[in-house]
């Protein structure tokens, strides 16, 4: 027999009964959308109406190369400031 539980997390307002194994999934995918929807309204990309959602691999591909910009540009700004 399957157990049950009020499913709480940040995506619902009230609870809603799911079994106890799919209710950690369901909460651990939420917030991993979540903190991937953060991470697009941070990242430099064309926002808009008429542009596509940055899927999963995309969001996670451009903030490491925008991580990796930033990191050469401060580098270069330190050598600069050195000399």
């Amino acid at each position: 027999m399957l157990k049950f539980q009020n499913l709480i997390c940040s995506q619902y307002d009230g609870t809603i009964k799911f079994p106890v194994f799919i209710r950690s999934f369901r909460c651990r995918m939420h917030d991993l959308n979540e903190a991937l929807d953060d991470l697009r309204a941070v990242i430099p990309y064309a926002h808009g109406g008429s542009v596509r959602k940055l899927s999963k691999i995309a969001t996670l591909l451009l903030a490491k190369n925008h991580i990796i910009m930033q990191v050469m540009q401060t580098n270069k700004i330190k050598l600069d400031f050195d000399s």
